[in-house]
């Protein structure tokens, strides 16, 4: 039991302690469902909780130096997060097309938003609806490239993002741009995953489908079993 005292390093040392236990903890749920899973390699695994998965998750990028929550994630940060998700007892079936979702690392709204002044950009503009799909379709259009540079590096592109996701002229505005050469369905989701919440959500989806095939599948053995029973009677 830790014992606290009123001094100015108790709060960060709790925090630090906390955080290794965290850590220790995850790395035992893993351990033995990887062993679990040598075992027994042709049973069936059952699902971790989600509640698992989704501790993983935000400790994978919590423990990133830079990362921030609402900050944009990359392809390379998603790979190894899965993977850990799988020796934790869930391999994930969509999980190539999750990668694919997710931005590589040098795609250049990434490199963008990963610069000095696109990191304090992204902690302005990450709460707004549809704020990366905005600039994401922006960095496709005709001279896009230079305007998403312009939005990042300059005084006030926040603002810009704020109108076009929020405002109904900002609404009016990305109707507009579906007209021009490459704004395609610039108005609509892009379907990629941007951030971190993006991928819970594609992961929260993943995990109902594998729940329902998982109870499918034992139903349908269930079912096999009774009506072998009955032909032997």
């Amino acid at each position: 039991m830790f014992l606290l005292r009123k001094s100015p390093r108790s709060t960060g040392s709790l925090a630090a302690r906390l955080a290794l236990w965290l850590m220790a903890c995850l790395a035992t749920a893993v351990a033995h469902a990887d062993e679990a899973a040598r075992s027994n390699p042709s049973e069936e695994q059952e699902l971790p909780a989600f509640a698992l998965v989704r501790e993983i998750v935000l400790h994978h990028f919590a423990a990133m130096p830079d990362y921030r929550s609402g900050d944009i994630i990359s392809r390379s940060e998603v790979r190894p997060l899965l993977e850990t998700i799988r020796l934790a007892g869930w391999n994930v079936r969509a999980s190539r097309n999750i990668l694919r979702s997710v931005l590589p690392d040098t795609d250049y709204l990434v490199r963008q938003l990963r610069s000095d002044d696109g990191r304090k950009f992204m902690q302005r503009v990450a709460s707004y609806p549809m704020a990366y799909d905005r600039l994401h379709r922006l960095s496709g259009l005709a001279r896009g490239r230079q305007l998403v540079h312009d939005l990042v590096h300059d005084v006030g592109g926040d603002e810009l993002i704020r109108y076009l996701t929020t405002s109904e002229g900002g609404k009016n505005l990305a109707k507009q741009l579906s007209r021009v050469p490459r704004g395609a369905d610039f108005d609509a989701r892009t379907g990629r995953i941007y951030s971190r919440d993006d991928l819970l959500k594609r992961l929260e989806r993943e995990y109902q489908l594998a729940v329902a095939a998982q109870n499918e599948t034992g139903q349908n053995e269930t079912s096999t079993s009774g009506n072998a029973e009955r032909g032997q009677r």
